[in-house]
């Protein structure tokens, strides 16, 4: 096996599998058949990755103690497959929605290296195959459209050095408007759906051609730093610590930051609340949301209070009373009644144990 440093490396090649891929959040595990022959495992957030596409990945090697060396993805440049074996490839994997792999071939053998552009800009030619209708064509086209938009999007994001999951959040809330939204206003991004560093999105924004002094620029700074303070349990801050703290952030005199000031307080408590607040307390809503609604779902008291023992209608938690008599318990009948009690809630900690966990921890601060 061959040694690799630690350093940022650049490998180029083709998909040659998907071991692993998770549609939410665009995690993939993937092998990938590199220029030099070399076969190896890489894993990031690439969503939607397919067999026969090529990849230009910037990241570096770590080691899994059950699957040996992995290279971690930090950047990717995607290149779609050029070739007609590439190009069958990609296709047979059901990237596309309506496409197996025996639509694949005969999309393939009609129209070659020309079949990618004629799926997504010339869809009624596909209607030439057989079995392949104006319907079914132009659902095929919208399927592969839509991966486009997330695709470009991403590649966008890369040419700024920015990671590919904001890609995944930003096409999640936007679609395919993602990319004017980012031109009109860039410091979206350090809204906090979005999660990314502000550091990152100023440079990002500055590369677009924001300048120093630009309003969108004082606006999102100001708001970066009351919800930085809010996060560490600070309830206010003194107008003149909030400039001044913001001034020190992008370098610049604290003047210029008295009209954003003025719109902040101009928008009253409403807006301030929606825009700084809120979002800060979504965490805690949600974690405080389901622990009361599993508190609710395996009460029993107030239920058998209300419904009684012996009414038409029960709780999952009442009616296993039902299989517990003077001298038999039901154990197989009670055991599948609190399995089926359990997994609801097991579902509903999987779906959002991220946001329980933030809410758990919002306003610690070190002591």
């Amino acid at each position: 096996m061959a040694n690799h440093s630690d350093e940022q490396e650049i490998l180029s090649g083709s998909v040659s599998s998907v071991t692993f891929q998770n549609p939410q959040n665009g995690y993939a595990v993937l092998r990938l058949l590199c220029d030099d022959g070399e076969l190896v495992t890489v894993v990031g957030t690439i969503p939607m990755p397919a067999a026969g596409e090529r990849l230009i990945v910037t990241g570096r090697w770590g080691h899994h103690a059950a699957y040996g060396s992995q290279f971690q993805a930090e950047f990717l440049e995607r290149l779609l497959p050029e070739t007609t074996r590439d190009i069958l490839a990609f296709l047979a994997t059901r990237v596309i929605r309506g496409v197996g792999e025996r639509t694949a071939e005969r999309i393939v053998e009609r129209f070659g290296t020309d079949s990618l552009r004629v799926i997504e800009q010339e869809p009624e030619r596909l209607t030439a195959i057989p079995g392949i209708s104006l319907r079914k064509a132009n659902e095929m086209s919208q399927s592969f459209r839509s991966q486009m938009g997330l695709r470009r999007l991403i590649e966008f994001l890369a040419s700024y050095r920015l990671p590919p999951e904001l890609g995944v959040r930003l096409y999640r809330q936007f679609g395919d408007e993602a990319v004017d939204r980012l031109e009109e206003n860039p410091y979206l991004l350090a809204e906090p759906e979005f999660g990314a560093q502000f550091s990152a999105v100023d440079a990002f924004a500055i590369e677009l051609g924001c300048e120093e002094d630009d309003p969108r620029r004082m606006d999102a700074a100001l708001q970066y730093e009351l919800l930085h303070n809010l996060g560490n349990g600070h309830v206010f801050l003194p107008e003149d610590k909030l400039t001044a703290a913001t001034a020190t952030l992008l370098g610049v005199a604290t003047e210029l930051l008295a009209p954003s000031c003025a719109r902040l307080v101009e928008a009253g408590n409403e807006q301030v609340f929606f825009k700084v607040i809120f979002p800060l307390l979504t965490p805690v809503i949600t974690t405080v949301t389901i622990l009361n609604g599993m508190w609710i779902w395996n009460d029993y008291l107030l239920p058998s209070m209300m419904l009684g023992q012996n009414g038409a209608v029960k709780t999952l938690p009442v009616a296993v009373q039902a299989f517990v008599g003077s001298y038999v318990k039901q154990w197989n009948l009670i055991l599948t009644a609190a399995l089926l009690a359990i997994i609801p809630m097991v579902v509903l900690f999987l779906f959002a144990q991220k946001q329980i966990m933030n809410g758990m921890i919002e306003g610690a601060v070190k002591g």
